[in-house]
């Protein structure tokens, strides 16, 4: 299938190509170098104009179509045609090659979808529409006597215009049968990749009218060398194009697109607060440990409120778990683009508000079975090796190492070893590059026709398929487990000094008594240790970091991993204020 794809779509381009080499021999004057120019110019503006590349394919395919019919015209005109050769009034070849990548489109969705959900039904919608309009067109245009310019023109004014109902049907389809209420990433010229999403309106968004003015300005101008004006169905046809594309695309930007739903729950959720603060005043940690879902649903500055007038470590703990330390992107957790996100977020945050809890009544066992749920519960979230999950895992997962490095002088002996053998069992628990790359990949070929398309058309022309790359991903990897390593050393560090009173002078006199092994750094090109360093009374914990250059304990300028970062990788240096 993906072979058979590949190679329909170069026919498509040579196609194309063929038909504007074709002008080119054709050409025995000005006009035609005219008419050859126009045919340029248009192919990359309307490709620049659809951002998918289904529909550049279609337009440009029946663009160069149309140049063919036209020449075929051109020859009946100078009379080197015959009844054999004249154009019938059938399907023309842009029209059939239309058809065709709707119908390629149609059985990707299909074969990449074993269930079709909503996002694929509402595919399969905007591609039947597609393939009816390109049919009911390529007969009108057959059985019209358009001239030349005419057709070229009402070619361009309809693909430019279909674009405009296609993305309103998807986007009311998956808006109408949607958990989400969100329009879908379709990034066409209605709805830009940084508009997608978000209830806003985002002037970018008028390019779309301006690019269709433009190309219809274009259009007029090189038209009015060529030929005498008039306004005829050129005429026409450019008024319908800048008179009905830009205010459907301006009302398409100002739809009060819908937020993401209210959770019923949210109702009831400062009557839980109540109850919360009573279970919390009087020490009944067992009942408010099982109150603590409902805090996501609270605005930060009421339960902190709260909170202040009962223990201002709870306050404390309230703003750290607002604020992811280490995660790779930038935005907030209601932004996240997977619909467990909420629910994986409620049960981290509920795990070490109760690990807090339990640790302040003096039953550190507890809290750290509470802490190592945490982490694993943001592990598990890439299990499915995606690479959006395993972005979303990192930043779950900071949430509960920094809180484990908040209270890294509270544990006892037991809790202490059992922290320091768990973190690292778990720092190993990645699924590979390859994998993941591989498990992202699929999973972008089963969002739909537009995406799956997408993705052979960038491996076809050897470009990148997400927005990060493998060595970039590795080193992401390599950093969590740096700091998985980090934590459980100085864990180690910090027992040895009850137990012996001082500080130890080397990393392997941690071994065997406080740690199995000695702590690998990640980032070392030849697998060293960490670097361990002793100050008097106090010590440096550190990795080399991302350049591999030993800058004796220099913290890079930001905490998350850069592939191009200065400095050293420390605690101190992720978890700000740690100390």
């Amino acid at each position: 299938m993906q072979s058979l794809l590949a190679a329909w779509m170069l026919a498509v381009w040579l196609f194309l190509a063929a038909a504007v080499a074709q002008v080119f021999v054709m050409s025995n004057g000005h006009w035609m170098i005219r008419y050859t120019l126009m045919n340029l110019l248009f192919v990359p503006l309307i490709a620049a104009q659809a951002h998918e590349l289904f529909w550049m394919l279609a337009f440009s395919a029946t663009l160069g179509a149309f140049t063919i019919d036209c020449l075929r015209y051109m020859r009946r005109d100078q009379g080197q045609s015959n009844a054999n050769n004249q154009c019938r009034p059938s399907f023309s070849i842009g029209g059939v090659l239309y058809v065709t990548a709707c119908a390629s489109g149609a059985l990707i969705v299909m074969h990449n979808t074993p269930a079709l959900d909503v996002r694929a039904w509402s595919s399969l919608a905007v591609l039947a529409v597609a393939t009816v309009a390109a049919i009911l067109f390529t007969f009108y245009i057959h059985h019209s006597k358009f001239s030349i310019a005419s057709r070229i023109a009402i070619a361009c004014g309809f693909g430019s215009i279909l674009a405009v109902p296609a993305s309103l049907l998807d986007w009311l389809l998956f808006s109408l049968y949607s958990d989400l209420g969100w329009p879908p990433n379709f990034s066409m010229w209605t709805f830009g990749a940084a508009g997608a999403a978000r209830p806003v309106f985002h002037p970018e968004w008028l390019w779309f009218p301006v690019f269709i003015m433009i190309t219809v300005g274009l259009l007029l101008w090189l038209m009015s060398f060529t030929m005498s004006w008039r306004l005829s169905r050129v005429g026409i046809t450019a008024l319908l194009s800048i008179l009905i594309a830009p205010p459907m695309a301006i009302t398409l930007q100002l739809i009060n697109v819908p937020e993401f739903p209210e959770n019923p729950v949210k109702e009831n959720a400062y009557a839980d607060l109540a109850q919360l603060s009573a279970s919390i005043a009087n020490s009944d940690f067992d009942t408010a440990s099982t109150q603590f879902g409902a805090w996501y649903l609270i605005p930060p500055q009421r339960l902190r409120a709260v909170f202040t007038e009962i223990d201002p470590a709870l306050e404390q703990l309230c703003e750290q778990l607002e604020r992811p330390v280490f995660a790779p992107i930038d935005m907030t957790w209601e932004e996240m683009p997977l619909e467990d996100n909420s629910r994986f977020r409620t049960a981290v945050k509920a795990l070490l508000a109760r690990g807090r809890l339990r640790l302040v009544s003096g039953n550190p066992n507890s809290a750290v079975d509470d802490y190592l749920s945490a982490v694993q519960l943001g592990m598990r979230i890439s299990n499915d090796g995606l690479i959006v999950q395993a972005l979303v895992s990192r930043a779950f997962t900071s949430h509960a190492l920094w809180e484990i490095c908040n209270q890294r002088k509270q544990f006892d002996n037991n809790s202490r070893n059992k922290l320091i053998a768990e973190l690292l069992n778990i720092s190993k628990q990645h699924t590979s590059v390859e994998k993941t790359f591989l498990l992202n990949r699929i999973s972008m070929m089963r969002e739909g026709w537009h995406s799956h398309l997408w993705v052979l058309l960038a491996e076809y022309a050897g470009g990148p398929t997400t927005g990060l790359t493998r060595e970039h991903f590795q080193g992401m990897l390599q950093h969590e487990r740096t700091m998985f390593e980090l934590l459980a050393c100085e864990l180690a560090i910090y027992g040895y000094v009850n137990k012996n009173g001082s500080l130890p002078q080397s990393l392997d006199d941690l071994v065997p008594d406080f740690l199995p092994r000695v702590p690998v750094d990640g980032f070392a090109a030849d697998g060293a240790s960490l670097v361990y360093v002793v100050a008097g009374d106090s010590f440096v914990l550190y990795s080399v970091g991302a350049d591999q250059v030993d800058n004796r304990g220099r913290p890079t300028e930001l905490p998350g991993y850069t592939p191009d970062a200065k400095g050293d990788l420390s605690l101190y240096g992720v978890f700000e204020n740690s100390r």
